[in-house]
C-alpha cells in the first residue's frame, strides 16, 4: 500500500508540473445504464463496487456495468428519490423518505425499515459506531439501532433540517438549513457555531482536524476545535454554493460546487479550476464527491451523471477538434505528423489538411483545399525547411508545394493522384509512393522521371503505401502486400534479399518500418512485431500470447532508453529490445478509442511522443508513464442456468443465498449448462482486465479469456464434484494474488445415485438367486425336452422313412409300369386281332389302375403330412369344372348313366387353387362312377354368393348307410368290399378341402343315392398373404405342366402330310437321320426306347449324365432324351451343363421321370428343359415331342433362310442363343467395310475355335460362317441400295467386297437379281 501511495503521488506530481491546463474526466451516465442523470450520493461498499443514489433508485458499478435496485418495490407510499448512500457497519444504507434501507448482500436485495413518523425525510446519516447509525431528516435527528432495528428522536431541541452530519474528536456536528452549524459533545450539550446569518450550511467534511463548512453562497469556512476558530476558506470565491467536499490520496481539496469543480492543493492554493463542457466535466453543479481505494475521483453532479479522475488515465494529453477555432485540431482522425525545427508539429488529417499545432502557446493554423491544398486528405509530409518548402501527399490529390515562409501553395506536376509517402532521394530528389510505383521528383526542376514498378518475391506491389530509409542508406517499401528492400544509386534502384525466406515465403502486410539506435529492423504488420538484426537475422515475432495487444501492429518509434514503442488498435505496448519483454499500456488515457493510426507517430525533440489515430492525437512523455499498479480482486457475480438468470429462491433451487456468498452450488442431473459471471472492481483500467480461470477437476491448467469476456459457460459435465477457479489481471498485466471460488457438485442421473446403486445390488442378488434357481430348473426341463424331442424325432424320422418309403415304393412302380406300357400300347397298335386286343387292353387298364392306386397312396400322404401347400390364383370355375366334366363323358355314354352339369355361377373368376380344385372334383366323379350302377345318374351342380362356392356331386346310386355316413372320409375305410376302391379317395377330398379353409358333407340314404357338398371360399380375405403370393408366382412363370401323361397330345403336323414351305428341310432331316441322345440310368428302358426310335433318327444310348456329357464333346447331337433320376450326374445337372455351354446350347432336351409332381417339373424346366414327360408314357406321345422339337428348328432356320433381315430373338430359343447371335451381328457390322474380315478373325472375335463357331452356326442358322458372313454383308447392302444415296461401287466397297464384279455376282446369287435391277425397281 505504501507503493501505491508513492505511486500516486509522484503522479499528481506530474499532473501538477508537467500536465495541461485542464483535467480529463470519463463521464459516466445514461448510455453506460447508470438509471437517471442526477446523482445525490456516492458511496464504495468494502468490496469496492460503487453505489449510486439517484432519484431512480440505487446503481451498484464493478467498472464494467450498473446493476439498479428499486428498492421501494412493495411500499404502498409514494416515495422520494434516494437522498444519501453510504456504508455504515458492514453494510450500505441508503435513505429516501422515511425510509431506511440496507442491502442484504446474501440475498442481493434491499430491506426497508420504516420511521415511526411518517411526515418525515432523510436527507443524510452516519454511522457513530459499529451498531448505531444518526440520521439528519427535515425535522431534526434521530438514532437507529442496528442489532435491534430501533429508531428514537435524540437532540430534541434540534428539530430544523439536517444537510450534513460529521464525527471529529468523537463530537458530532451537524449542519442545517438555516441554522448554521451545530456540535454536540460526548456529554450531550449542544453548542451552535457562530456563522454568518442565514448561512445554509450543504455539505461537511473532516480535514487535518479541522472541520471543513460548505454553504449555500458564502464559499467554505474553517473551524479549528483545538482553538474554536471559525475562519472563511479563501482559496475558492467566497461566494461560491458548495455541495460537496472530499481529498484525494495527496491532500489536494476537491470542491464541488453549483458552477464548477475546484481543486486546492495541500498549501491552500488554486491547482485548478475545471468548468463544465467538452474539456471539463459534464455538469456543472456537482452534487457528490468520493475518492475510491485505487487513487482516483468520483463526481457526481445534478444532471450529468458521473465523472470519473485517476491520475493513471491522465498521464497522456490529447488533441482533438473542438469548438474554438485557432486551439483545436479541425478533424479528429490523423494520418501523419512531422516536426519542424521550430518545434510546431505538422499534422495531416483525414478531412482537415494539415494542421500545425504549436505546443507553446496551444495554437493551430490550419492549411486545406481553400488554400489551394490539392486534397484535405493529407497521407505524407516532407519538410525541406532549409529552401522553406513543404511538400505534401494527398490521396485523391496529388503533390501539394508549399512555401512555409509565404503560405503559397502549388501543385505538383505528378502523374498519380495518390501520394502516400515522400522520402528523399540521395541526389536530392524526392521519391514518391503512388500506392502501386514509384516516381522520383525533382524539386529544383518540378519534373517527374519514368515510374518503378515495386516487384516482391517476383510478384508486383498493388498495395504499396510507405517509405523508409534506413541507416545504411536503403530504401524500404512496403504496403498491405509485402514489401521489397532497395540500394539506390544515382537514382537507380536494385532491389536486394535482406529478410529471410522464413519470412518472405509467408510475409504479412506491412503497415510501417523502423530501425531502432541498434541497427535492428522492426516490421508493424498485421500479424504481429517482427524484429531482425542488421544483416536480415529473425530476432522475434510478438504476438498477442507475448503480451502485444493486438496482432495489428500500426506504428512504430523510440524513446531515448532505447525501448520501442509500436501502436496498436487496442492500446500501446513498450518493448525491451534486449529481451522482448512486454508492458502494455492498454489504457493509457481517458478516451475510451485506443484505434491508433497507421504510420502516425512522432517522437519530439522534447521527449514527447504523438500517437495520431481516429480520435486526435495522444501527446505523453515515455520517460515518466508508470503502469497500473492495482491488481484486481476477481468476485463471482452471478449464475445462470441454460442462459436464465439464478435468483436466490428461485424454481432452479440453486440458490439459498445471493452467488457473491455462496461457496458450493448442487447442479441436477438434467441442469446440463449453466453460466457463471464474474467481475473486478478496477477502475484504471476502463474494462481492460484479463480474467484466468480453472475447473479444478476437469482443468489441467489456468485458461486466459479474451478481453471485455467475463463469463464461462459449461455444458454436459460427468457428474462429480469440482471447483471453479479464478484470477484476473490489470490492463498492464498485474496479476492479483487473490483467487475467487465456487465449488460445484453434478449430481449423476437418478439410477446412478448411492441409493439407486444400493438397490441394483439388492436386485443383483436376487436375479442371481433367480437365475440359479431357473437355471437349475431349467436344466431339469432341458433333459425332459430333449427326452422328447428324442422321442419326436424318432416319430419324424419313423414318419420321413413311411414317406420315403412310399415315393420310392411310387418312383420303383413307375419305371416297370413304363416298360407293361410300352409294350402294350405297340402291340395295341399293330394288332388286328380283336380277340388279342381285348386282352392286351385289359392288361393296359389294370396297368393304369395301379399307377392310379400308386397315385393316390403318394397323393395322401403327402397331404397328411402337410406337404400340400396352396397356391391361389384366379379360376375361372365354369370352364374348368367344364373341363373335368367333359372328360367322365365317355364313361357316362359307356354305362348309359345321365350325366348332367348345371351351374348358376354369374362371376365365374374365383380365388382357387386350380390343382387341388382338380384332384377334389375328379375324386368325387370317380367315387360317382364307381357306386352307380347303368341306367342311373349323375349331375353336378355349382353355386355362388359372391363369397364361397358350393359344389354338388349327386348320384342315384346305391347310397350309403345313415350309421356309416361319419367313417367315410376316415383313410382306408369303405362302405363294403363289393367294389373295388382303397378307402383313400375321400379322406384325400377332405383333407385338400379343409386345406381350402372349406368344408365338406354328404347326404345318403340306402337306395336313394349320394351327394357331397363342397363349400369353398372364393375371396382373397380367406387366405394368407404366402398362399396368395404362391399362387402369383405360379401366374408369372406361366408355364404349363403335363400332369396327364396319358391325354393325347396332337402333333404339330401328321407325319404323312406334306407342307412346301417345309418340305426340303423335313427331307433334308429325315433322309439326314437326326441323331437323338437318350440317357436313363435302366438298361431296358434305354435299350427300349433306343430300339423304338432307330427307325427314324441315329440313336446314342449313354447309362447316366456323365456318360451324356463324354458324348456331346465328340458327336453332332440334335436332340437329348434323358431321364431325371440318374447317379453320378442327374438329368436336372446335365440339362443344366447343356444350356449353360455356348456349344450345345441350342440342343432341345426333353426330360424323363418317375416324379410326376408339379415342383419336379417346374425344377426341370427352370434349368432349360425343353419339355418334361412322366412315366409311364405313351411311345406316341414321346414320338410326337422329338419330332415336334425337330420341325421346330427346322421350321426357325427355314425362316432365317428366306429372311433379309436377322432378328435373334426370332432364330433362337434361348438366352445364350440369342445373345450369341446378336454378338455375331454386331461383330459383322464393325468390320463390314473390311473385305479382309475371313472365318478365323471371325472366330477370333467371337472367342470360338473355327470348327466350334462353323457347328453353333450350321445348328442355329443352317448355315457355314462363311454363308453367315455374306448374308449380313449382302443385307447391309440391298439396305444401303434401297437407300439410293450410293451407287453399286460404293455399296461394294463399304459392305466389305473387293470388287465391284464380285460383288455383283453374289448379290444376284443370293437375291435372285443384281444390285442394278433393284435399283432399278426401286
Amino acid at each position: 500500500m505504501k507503493f501505491l501511495t508513492i505511486l500516486t503521488v509522484s503522479l499528481w506530481s506530474v499532473i501538477a508540473v508537467a500536465a495541461p491546463a485542464r483535467l480529463s474526466f470519463n463521464k459516466i451516465g445514461l448510455q453506460q445504464g447508470l438509471p437517471h442523470a442526477t446523482v445525490n450520493s456516492i458511496a464504495f461498499d468494502r468490496k469496492g463496487n460503487l453505489w449510486v443514489a439517484t432519484p431512480d433508485g440505487i446503481s451498484r458499478f464493478d467498472s464494467y456495468t450498473f446493476t439498479n435496485y428499486d428498492p421501494f418495490s412493495g411500499l404502498t407510499s409514494n416515495q422520494p428519490g434516494i437522498k444519501h448512500v453510504a456504508m455504515a457497519g458492514n453494510d450500505i444504507y441508503a435513505g429516501a423518505g422515511n425510509v431506511l434501507f440496507r442491502y442484504d448482500g446474501r440475498m442481493d436485495a434491499f430491506e426497508t425499515h420504516q420511521l415511526p413518523e411518517r411526515d418525515i425525510t432523510i436527507r443524510t446519516f452516519i454511522s457513530d459506531s459499529d451498531s448505531t447509525i444518526v440520521l439528519g431528516t427535515d425535522k431534526g435527528v434521530l438514532k437507529y439501532n442496528i442489532t435491534n432495528k430501533s429508531f428514537r428522536r435524540i437532540i430534541p431541541e434540534l428539530t430544523g433540517a439536517v444537510n450534513d452530519i460529521e464525527i471529529l474528536d468523537g463530537c458530532l456536528y451537524f449542519g442545517f438549513g438555516r441554522q448554521g452549524l451545530v456540535k454536540t459533545d460526548k456529554d450531550g450539550g449542544v453548542q451552535n457555531l457562530s456563522l454568518p446569518p442565514n448561512t445554509d450550511v450543504n455539505t461537511l467534511f473532516v480535514k487535518d482536524n479541522t472541520m471543513l463548512i460548505g454553504t449555500e453562497g458564502h464559499g467554505i469556512f474553517r473551524y479549528t476545535p483545538a482553538t474554536g476558530s471559525l475562519t472563511s476558506f479563501q482559496a475558492i470565491p467566497a461566494d461560491s454554493h458548495v455541495r460537496a467536499l472530499a481529498d484525494d490520496d495527496v491532500g489536494n481539496l476537491w470542491v464541488g460546487t453549483f458552477k464548477g469543480l475546484y481543486v486546492i492543493a495541500p498549501d491552500g492554493k488554486m491547482r485548478k479550476d475545471v468548468p463544465a463542457g467538452d474539456d471539463g466535466i459534464s455538469h456543472p453543479s456537482v452534487r457528490a464527491i468520493c475518492p475510491d481505494s485505487q487513487g482516483g475521483i468520483w463526481l457526481g453532479t445534478f444532471f450529468g451523471g458521473l465523472n470519473y479522475y485517476n491520475p493513471l488515465n491522465n498521464q497522456v494529453t490529447s488533441l482533438r477538434k473542438g469548438s474554438q477555432t485557432g486551439h483545436s485540431l479541425n478533424d479528429n482522425i490523423v494520418s501523419v505528423m512531422v516536426e519542424d525545427k521550430a518545434g510546431r508539429i505538422w499534422i495531416g488529417t483525414n478531412n482537415g489538411g494539415v494542421n500545425i499545432y504549436d505546443p507553446s502557446d496551444g495554437t493551430f493554423k490550419y492549411y486545406t483545399t481553400a488554400d489551394g491544398l490539392g486534397s484535405n486528405d493529407v497521407k505524407a509530409i516532407y519538410l525541406d525547411e532549409k529552401s522553406s518548402k513543404a511538400y505534401i501527399g494527398t490521396h485523391i490529390g496529388a503533390m501539394t508545394v508549399l512555401d512555409i515562409t509565404t503560405g503559397k501553395m502549388k501543385s505538383a506536376n505528378v502523374p498519380s493522384r495518390n501520394v502516400f509517402a515522400i522520402e528523399p532521394s540521395l541526389d536530392g530528389r524526392l521519391w514518391l509512393n503512388a500506392f502501386s510505383c514509384l516516381f522520383i521528383y525533382n524539386p529544383a526542376t518540378g519534373e517527374i522521371s519514368e515510374s518503378v514498378d515495386i516487384m516482391s518475391r517476383g510478384k508486383e506491389l498493388k498495395r504499396s503505401t510507405g517509405l523508409y530509409r534506413d541507416s545504411e542508406k536503403r530504401l524500404w517499401v512496403y504496403g498491405e502486400d509485402g514489401l521489397s528492400v532497395f540500394k539506390e544509386h544515382n537514382g537507380q534502384l536494385t532491389a536486394i534479399k535482406f529478410l529471410p525466406d522464413s519470412f518472405l515465403d509467408n510475409m504479412p502486410g506491412i503497415l510501417d518500418v523502423f530501425q531502432d539506435t541498434g541497427r535492428r529492423i522492426w516490421l508493424a504488420t498485421n500479424n504481429g512485431l517482427w524484429a531482425f538484426d542488421s544483416v536480415g537475422k529473425e530476432l522475434g515475432h510478438l504476438t498477442e500470447a507475448d503480451g502485444i495487444p493486438s496482432h495489428i501492429v500500426n506504428a512504430l518509434t523510440e524513446d531515448p532508453s532505447g525501448k520501442i514503442w509500436a501502436t496498436t488498435n487496442r492500446g500501446v505496448v513498450r518493448v525491451n529490445p534486449l529481451n522482448n519483454q512486454t508492458e502494455s499500456f492498454s489504457s493509457y488515457d481517458n478516451s475510451g478509442n485506443n484505434l491508433l493510426a497507421v504510420r502516425s507517430v512522432l517522437n519530439t525533440s522534447n521527449g514527447k511522443m504523438f500517437f495520431g489515430g481516429i480520435d486526435g492525437v495522444r501527446i505523453f512523455n515515455p520517460s515518466i508513464l508508470e503502469s497500473n499498479p492495482y491488481a484486481p480482486k476477481p468476485q463471482i457475480v452471478g449464475l445462470r442456468l441454460f442462459d436464465k438468470p439464478v435468483r436466490p429462491g428461485d424454481d432452479t433451487g440453486l440458490l439459498s443465498e445471493s452467488i457473491e456468498v455462496t461457496d458450493n452450488i448442487t447442479l441436477n442431473s438434467d441442469q446440463t449448462s449453466f453460466t457463471i459471471e464474474f467481475t473486478v472492481c478496477n477502475y484504471p483500467s476502463a474494462g481492460y482486465n484479463t480474467f484466468y480461470y480453472m475447473l479444478d477437476g476437469l482443468d489441467k491448467q489456468w485458461i486466459p479469456l479474451t478481453t471485455g469476456v467475463r463469463a464461462v459457460t459449461y455444458s454436459n459435465l460427468p457428474p462429480g464434484s469440482y471447483r471453479f477457479l479464478l484470477k484476473a489481471a490489470n490492463n498492464d498485466g498485474v496479476m492479483s494474488d487473490e483467487i475467487a471460488s465456487l465449488g460445484i457438485k453434478i449430481l449423476p442421473v437418478w439410477y446412478k445415485s448411492w441409493w439407486a446403486i444400493i438397490l441394483w445390488i439388492a436386485i443383483a442378488i436376487a436375479i442371481v438367486a433367480y437365475v440359479t434357481r431357473t437355471i437349475w430348473h431349467r436344466k431339469m426341463m432341458v433333459a425332459k425336452i430333449l427326452m422328447q424331442k428324442a422321442d419326436f424325432e424318432r416319430q419324424q424320422q419313423a414318419e420321413e422313412m413311411k414317406v420315403r418309403f412310399f415315393v420310392n415304393l411310387s418312383h420303383e412302380l413307375r419305371t416297370p409300369l413304363t416298360l407293361m406300357m410300352l409294350p402294350v400300347d405297340e402291340l395295341l397298335s399293330r394288332n388286328a386281332d380283336p380277340i388279342v386286343t381285348n386282352k392286351l387292353t385289359t392288361v393296359k387298364n389294370n396297368t393304369l389302375r395301379i399307377l392310379h392306386i400308386v397315385n393316390q397312396l403318394l397323393d395322401y400322404r403327402r397331404a397328411e403330412m402337410g406337404m400340400f401347400k396352396l397356391k391361389v390364383r384366379a379360376v375361372n370355375i365354369n370352364v374348368l369344372v367344364k373341363q373335368i366334366f367333359n372328360s367322365y363323358e365317355a364313361m357316362a355314354r359307356h354305362k348309359n348313366i345321365n350325366y348332367t352339369l348345371d351351374s348358376t355361377v354369374q362371376n365365374p373368376d374365383m380365388m382357387l387353387d386350380r390343382d387341388y380344385l382338380e384332384l377334389i372334383v375328379n375324386n368325387l366323379l370317380t367315387n360317382a362312377f364307381k357306386y352307380t350302377p347303368k341306367g342311373q345318374s349323375i349331375s353336378v351342380g355349382l353355386e355362388s354368393d359372391g363369397q364361397k362356392l358350393k359344389i354338388t356331386v349327386s348320384d342315384t346310386g346305391c347310397g350309403i348307410p345313415t350309421d356309416k355316413l361319419d367313417k367315410i372320409f376316415t383313410r382306408f375305410y369303405q362302405v363294403n368290399d363289393t367294389n373295388s376302391g382303397n378307402g383313400i379317395g375321400l379322406s384325400l377330398v377332405k383333407r385338400l378341402v379343409e386345406l381350402h379353409h372349406g368344408e365338406i358333407t354328404v347326404d345318403s340314404a340306402i337306395g336313394r343315392g349320394t351327394t357331397f357338398y363342397v363349400t369353398l371360399p372364393t375371396g382373397a380375405h380367406a387366405y394368407s398373404a404366402e398362399e396368395l403370393n404362391a399362387g402369383k408366382e405360379q401366374s408369372a412363370n406361366n408355364i404349363t405342366v403335363d400332369n396327364q401323361p396319358y391325354i393325347h397330345i396332337p402333333e404339330m403336323s401328321d407325319p404323312d402330310d406334306s407342307d412346301d414351305k417345309l418340305s426340303k428341310s423335313t427331307d433334308v432331316a429325315e433322309s439326314n437321320k437326326a441323331t437323338v441322345m437318350v440317357v436313363d440310368d435302366n438298361a431296358e428302358i434305354l435299350k427300349y426306347i433306343g430300339d423304338s426310335l432307330a427307325e427314324k433318327y441315329n440313336v446314342l444310348l449313354a447309362a447316366n449324365g456323365a456318360k451324356a456329357i463324354e458324348l456331346l464333346a465328340t458327336e453332332p447331337i440334335d436332340l437329348i432324351l434323358t431321364d431325371v433320376m440318374m447317379p453320378d450326374v442327374d438329368g436336372v445337372q446335365l440339362c443344366r451343363a447343356v444350356k449353360r455351354n455356348l456349344r450345345t446350347s441350342h440342343i432341345p432336351v426333353i426330360m424323363l421321370s418317375a416324379k410326376s409332381d408339379t415342383s419336379d417339373q417346374m425344377e426341370g424346366l427352370g434349368v432349360g428343359a425343353d419339355d418334361y414327360i412322366s412315366k409311364p408314357f405313351s411311345l406316341d406321345l414321346l414320338k410326337a415331342k422329338i419330332r415336334n422339337q425337330l420341325r421346330t428348328r427346322a421350321r426357325l432356320i427355314d425362316m432365317y433362310s428366306h429372311s433379309t433381315e436377322i432378328e435373334p430373338s426370332k432364330v433362337a430359343m434361348n438366352p445364350l442363343d440369342e445373345e450369341f447371335l446378336s454378338k455375331a451381328i454386331k461383330v459383322m457390322n464393325e468390320h463390314i467395310d473390311d473385305s479382309q474380315f475371313s472365318t478365323d478373325a471371325f472366330a477370333k472375335e467371337m472367342c470360338m475355335s473355327r470348327s466350334n463357331l462353323h457347328l453353333k452356326m450350321k445348328a442355329l442358322t443352317g448355315e457355314s460362317t462363311n454363308d453367315f458372313i455374306r448374308r449380313v454383308r449382302l443385307n447391309k447392302a440391298m439396305e444401303l441400295l434401297k437407300t439410293g444415296r450410293y451407287n453399286v461401287s460404293e455399296v461394294s466397297a463399304m459392305v466389305g467386297y473387293s470388287t465391284p464384279s464380285y460383288f455383283t455376282t453374289s448379290f444376284k446369287k443370293h437375291f435372285g437379281y443384281s444390285p442394278s435391277e433393284l435399283v432399278k425397281k426401286d
